[in-house]
């Protein structure tokens, strides 16, 4: 039986303002949701459906990220937006697994505050291209 991986990476190159080339290390959790689906093509006379057809669409990313005390944020995800800055976020499985690189721009930041000391910033991200080695 196999190991389950446990741990990755997550890097981010980002050209001008608020621009980074770094290994993110207060990232909270990170989904990535495909936009492309297939769905049944339906044709009159054939019971259940007529073949399948693959919808167009790229990814959504959910990055939340916690806030740092006193420092300046690993990344300023507020100045990547403003900039409508494109770059380039990649995932990397320990030991050597798949790395998964997006072309992604900032479609919009919400930040979180709870009365538990819960300082954190959901960073959601439209990618158009994904390319896996």
């Amino acid at each position: 039986m196999s190991e389950v991986a446990s741990q990755g990476e997550i890097l981010v190159n980002i050209a001008g303002t608020g621009g980074a080339l770094k290994k993110l290390e207060r990232v909270k959790s990170l989904d990535i949701k495909d936009g492309r689906s297939t769905e049944v093509v339906m044709a009159i006379g054939v019971r259940r459906g007529a073949g399948f057809r693959r919808k167009q669409g790229g990814f959504m990313i959910d990055m939340t990220s916690y806030r740092q005390i006193g420092r300046v944020p690993e990344v300023d995800w507020f100045k990547v937006n403003e900039a409508e800055a494109t770059f380039t976020l990649t995932t990397v499985m320990e030991g050597g697994g798949f790395r998964e690189s997006y072309v992604c721009r900032v479609s919009k930041i919400d930040t979180k505050m709870d009365a538990e000391g819960n300082f954190e910033d959901s960073i959601e991200l439209a990618a158009t291209t994904m390319d896996r080695t």
